[in-house]
């Protein structure tokens, strides 16, 4: 989650009422760029590494600027002001201002931890220090985006109470924002992809063009990680030798992975899909796939694993955790 909110802000005068002006100035960068608001996107040309995008937002929201080959460039907060997109990260407005010194503050610390004359107990005291200084700044900023950024960041490390308890210290105002009101609609269906709920069926179309339907691999009596998960994705292509370590050991031992892609480019999916040799589907819809939607998938990479009868026994299982539990459950 740590090395999420660092890679998010590096990748991260007048104006009228509710304008931003986003000023992008990043080595190599020419030809098109598409810069992606929800579902909307407006494309400019960038000359010498530098292009320019002016609009109005009517409350803060996502960005993305991605190159002409639409690979990501950058991520932020699109607000009122000016926004500044460089090489060092993304700086010029308040929730901007505030990532980017987190970001900052953590790299920094990431630093010290792997320096040579680190000691072990300076490590431990470093590794400690991580998530205070995250909750520290959420709670510095429920009054304005920073902390709906934050908050994406750190849902997949959270319990369905953990994440109520963070709603819920969101000042009135950001209470009436629209991603915390659909926040709070989409909590009210956590519980069903829960530890102990039960899996929630559906059919989508296979890497090989056949249908791929969840209840059918788990009718095989085999254990099923559901990995959400993209080729843009760094943090989910980090997680690919722990899923291949994993399957080697356990796959048609009555365990299996269907990954659901959150790709758009049918190409790329099954180019990076092409050494993980487990089941695979999408609808290449990115993060409007109706199972991601499904599954309430805010962030990747995600997973669930479910037992054969249909419930969730483990989520969201990362690097050597995976295989643990797997081993827990697959005899």
């Amino acid at each position: 989650m740590i090395l999420s909110i660092i890679a998010a802000v590096g990748m991260m005068s007048c104006t009228p009422q509710g304008g931003y002006t986003i000023k992008c100035e990043r080595t190599g960068l020419e030809g098109a760029v598409v810069l992606r608001i929800d579902t909307t996107e407006v494309i400019e040309t960038a000359k010498a590494g530098k292009v320019t995008f002016k609009g109005v937002v009517d409350e803060p929201k996502f960005g993305f600027l991605l190159d002409v080959n639409r690979e990501p460039v950058a991520q932020f907060v699109v607000e009122p002001g000016v926004i500044n997109v460089t090489d060092e990260g993304v700086t010029g407005t308040v929730s901007n201002d505030v990532v980017s010194r987190l970001s900052t503050q953590l790299s920094e610390l990431v630093t010290r931890f792997h320096a040579e004359d680190t000691s072990a107990e300076e490590r431990r005291q470093i590794q400690e220090s991580f998530k205070p200084l995250i909750d520290s700044t959420f709670e510095a900023n429920t009054d304005n985006f920073a902390g709906v950024a934050l908050l994406s960041q750190m849902l997949n490390e959270m319990s369905l109470d953990e994440v109520r308890e963070a709603v819920d210290k969101f000042s009135p105002e950001m209470q009436e924002h629209t991603y915390i009101k659909e926040l709070k609609e989409q909590l009210k269906a956590f519980a069903t992809v829960e530890p102990g709920g039960q899996y929630l069926d559906f059919e989508l179309e296979g890497i090989d063009g056949g249908k791929v339907v969840l209840s059918d691999l788990l009718a095989k009596g085999d254990y099923v990680l559901l990995d959400f998960w993209a080729s843009w994705c760094g943090p989910c292509m980090n997680e690919v030798p722990y899923l291949i370590e994993t399957y080697k050991t356990y796959g048609g031992k009555g365990f299996e992975i269907l990954g659901v892609s959150l790709d758009n480019d049918a190409a790329k999916w099954k180019q990076a899909a092409a050494r993980m040799p487990w089941v695979h589907a999408s609808d290449l819809k990115g993060w409007e796939s109706a199972v991601a939607q499904l599954y309430k998938v805010h962030s990747i990479p995600a997973n669930y694993l479910i037992a054969p009868d249909g419930t969730v026994v483990e989520k969201n299982l990362r690097g050597e955790a995976l295989k643990q539990a797997v081993a827990k459950y697959v005899k």
